[in-house]
């Protein structure tokens, strides 16, 4: 191993979660034509003739190596003596040399050690700072504090168990008087290329019609449910519906209704259709629902689907559905 020249302290966050009192504390060995980065504390400063003398005016009693600046200064023992009455944490013992290393990987820093000593570093670097350039210097006990209570909060948000709040229940709510509202889904067997619609048209008293088609050939989703909401408006129009309410769980598809007049997706020519259908109603409006709502339209498609077979049921729920 290189003997090191001197040692690097870099501070940095360490990932999102860890806050800005949680840094790395690196160690770099230079020498063999290295360029030295260094940290201006004041030896490696007059040795560059930056400086006069290599002490620090504060304490005047070393060399001002940066183990001297982080423990053993008289600006810096103030906030080992705080770290020690508010987090019962003791000054660690370091080896001169390889001090930066006996924090990083010493057993003995474990168990959240480590962080409290490189957060406490950091503060009283922060606070040599401000005192450097004639700035208010850090309150040590107030800082020590400050560090106790940050990490107690970023330990807790590690550790606590994210509850989710419960998805608000989605129900299927009946149409006003004198309307017909109408489900319908897709559903699709890719391996098979087949798909099915499937259609459920109530009134204020219960189920009226109940209907499923099947499609060969298909697979694209866009596309069955496109289909699904055509054959909605065609059962509208054969049952002589006047105010009909067409509902969907398909969002993309809505939002092409709502844009047909400038979209050229896929489904336009389906949506034409559409247009033309709605145009023997009184009133017609397309809506989404949540998949929940749309439950008894998606049942039909997946029983179509998977049958092969299209089926119609007036003035009753099909068995399938009473069952489910």
């Amino acid at each position: 191993m290189v003997r090191p020249q001197f040692h690097r302290l870099v501070l940095k966050p360490i990932g999102s979660n860890c806050g800005s009192w949680m840094f790395y504390l690196g160690y770099e060995c230079f020498g063999g034509g290295c360029c030295e980065v260094f940290y201006p504390i004041m030896q490696p400063l007059a040795r560059r003739h930056v400086k006069v003398q290599s002490t620090w005016p504060v304490c005047k009693s070393a060399s001002e190596t940066l183990l001297h600046a982080m423990f053993e200064c008289a600006h810096a023992r103030p906030f080992w003596v705080a770290a020690k009455s508010v987090l019962h944490l003791r000054t660690p013992r370091l080896h001169p040399v390889s001090w930066v290393l006996d924090i990083m990987y010493l057993p003995e820093f474990d168990g959240g050690k480590r962080e409290l000593v490189i957060s406490i570093m950091a503060a009283v670097w922060d606070s040599r700072n401000r005192w450097a350039h004639d700035d208010a210097g850090f309150d040590a006990l107030k800082s020590i504090e400050t560090i106790s209570e940050t990490l107690s909060v970023l330990e807790k948000k590690q550790n606590a168990t994210i509850v989710k709040s419960p998805r608000p229940v989605c129900t299927w709510h009946g149409p006003p008087a004198g309307v017909v509202k109408i489900n319908s889904d897709g559903a699709i067997v890719e391996e098979e290329a087949r798909a099915a619609s499937g259609l459920v048209a109530r009134n204020e008293g219960g189920v009226m019609v109940a209907r499923s088609r099947v499609y060969q050939g298909i697979s694209d989703p866009l596309i069955v449910e496109a289909l699904a909401l055509r054959d909605a408006c065609c059962l509208a129009k054969e049952k002589a519906f006047q105010r009909v309410i067409l509902e969907t769980d398909c969002a993309e598809l809505v939002r092409l209704w709502r844009a047909r007049s400038s979209q050229r997706s896929v489904v336009g020519p389906i949506l034409d259709e559409i247009i033309e259908f709605s145009q023997s109603f009184i009133s017609c409006e397309i809506v989404f629902v949540r998949r929940e709502a749309n439950f008894v339209a998606h049942e039909c498609a997946r029983s179509a689907v998977s049958n092969g077979v299209s089926s119609e049921w007036v003035g009753i729920a099909p068995s399938f559905l009473l069952q489910s």
